[in-house]
């Protein structure tokens, strides 16, 4: 069925026969049917509907204004009656009448004249091309509103997904429109910045003139483009950081008519600079420092040592104890590490990272800051390296008991007290000979950790009294 076919419901009497002759005859085309409801199928495609009277009765009437009806609202089926010759008649009437609700039908009184039946049809039929050119209007009208919804949608997500804030100014008029997203980044609605002046006046007042300045200067000259960085305040009472680009659109003269651009909320990569900046500068600190400490290590071993290979072990001894504490604080981000790890990360190359019958730690838990950590490292090192030379931990039946405790305040500053004891080891004689090991113990609890080393050189075992303030300055 196409719409410029003539549907003829009409039987295949004579008379439909004769119709759909002449209608060929002049170029319409037709298609004849005794089947009404394959008539009402087809109302949605045909060009035209042209019914023989004798065909409306109760039962076909309701199916057709039915199939009629169903139509969509671009779409009004062309509907012709054959009457039957004579007088009309009472249930003539009434079918005409029931018809009126489905349109106004074209009455064709038989015998039809022919120029009269073709006029009739193809006016019906031109009617009927209108409205599928209506139609296909529509259908391409919803077809770009569909694509200018999905857009938009796509534009919005898109928004959304960057969290940038679209905006454009009309230059000439002053009219700023912001997206939505301005909501996320200032915590106020768009309609509050209807105009660029009450932009300006939400930017940090250190950073208005500045922001005002460049725009302008982008407004005066000849380029597209334009772009700052700056604060605007929030509706939680602070400011956020705000990368903002603008591009111009010029007339044909180079006058700026508007400037499209978008707003970024960049309050997380500014905090992340300053904390990179500050993160460089605290390793450049470290960096410093560290070398200092291994330059004095290097300077005061080589001055102690017997020989080459005296100071090989012990210079890379000492440096093995600060890489220890240096991965125990790394672990921790470098803010505080405890005591009792600290012990244990410095006596790890005598087993005190091991359940070891040899090496006994306890006390309480007691957090360290990184400077006191290394100082704690160097000193637990050393006094685990002379055991290994010289005391308890020379001998597989010798111990070392390391605890601590933390004395009350009372009122003033509190204090540490660290024993080392060791037991089972070799006699124990006080040595001919003060080494860089010794001094360096001294001078880290008397310097670094400003307090005060107590030495016993018991024969049953080396004793190392440590008290010190507490908790140590950061």
């Amino acid at each position: 069925m196409t719409r410029e076919e003539v549907i003829v419901v009409g039987g295949r009497s004579r008379d439909a026969t004769l119709l759909c002759r002449v209608l060929g005859d002049a170029g319409i085309a037709t298609c004849p049917t005794d089947d009404f409801s394959e008539a009402c199928a087809a109302v949605a495609d045909a060009g035209a509907l042209l019914i023989a009277e004798e065909r409306l009765d109760e039962s076909s009437i309701p199916r057709l204004r039915a199939a009629l009806g169903g139509q969509p609202p671009w779409s009004d089926l062309p509907l012709l009656v054959m009457l039957r010759a004579g007088a009309e008649t009472t249930a003539q009437l009434r079918r005409t009448e029931a018809l009126l609700p489905m349109g106004k039908p074209v009455l064709l009184e038989r015998p039809l004249r022919i120029p009269t039946l073709l006029s009739a049809v193809r006016s019906a039929l031109a009617a009927r091309v209108r409205q599928f050119e209506i139609r296909m209007f529509l259908a391409e009208r919803e077809e770009r509103e569909r694509e200018l919804a999905a857009g938009e949608e796509r534009y919005r997500l898109a928004a959304l997904a960057t969290r940038e804030a679209i905006w454009e100014w009309d230059i000439v008029s002053g009219r700023l429109i912001h997206g939505p997203a301005i909501g996320h980044i200032c915590g106020t609605p768009p309609e509050a910045f209807a105009r660029m002046e009450h932009w300006h006046a939400c930017i940090h007042p250190e950073d208005r003139e500045r922001v005002v300045a460049s725009r302008d200067a982008a407004l005066a000259a000849a380029g597209e483009q334009w772009q700052d960085e700056y604060r605007v305040a929030t509706a939680t009472g602070g400011y956020a950081d705000v990368l903002d680009r603008g591009y111009l659109v010029r007339d044909g003269e180079g006058q700026a008519l508007r400037m499209i651009g978008a707003l970024a909320d960049v309050t997380d990569r500014k905090r992340a600079e300053a904390q990179q900046s500050l993160l460089l500068a605290e390793l450049n600190h470290r960096v410093r420092n560290i070398l200092a400490v291994i330059t004095s290590l290097a300077t005061q071993t080589i001055r102690r040592s017997r020989g080459l290979a005296d100071f090989n072990d012990a210079f890379v001894g000492r440096l093995r104890a600060l890489s220890r504490v240096h991965g125990l604080l790394t672990r921790s981000n470098w803010t505080t590490t405890t005591l009792d790890a600290v012990a244990r990360e410095a006596l790890a190359p005598h087993g005190a990272d091991e359940v070891s019958a040899q090496i006994r730690i306890s006390g309480p838990s007691s957090k360290l800051s990184p400077r006191t950590a290394q100082a704690f490292s160097l000193l637990f090192h050393e006094l685990g390296t002379n055991a290994a030379k010289y005391g308890a931990l020379s001998v597989k039946d010798g111990v070392i008991e390391l605890n601590w405790e933390i004395l009350p305040a009372n009122g003033r500053q509190g204090r540490i007290t660290i024993a080392w004891h060791e037991r089972g080891g070799p006699a124990v004689a006080p040595p001919e000979r003060r080494g860089f090991g010794s001094l360096l113990i001294e001078q880290t609890v008397r310097f670094e950790l400003k307090g005060d080393c107590a030495v016993s050189y018991d024969p049953q075992g080396f004793r190392c009294r440590i008290e010190l303030p507490w908790p140590q300055a950061e």
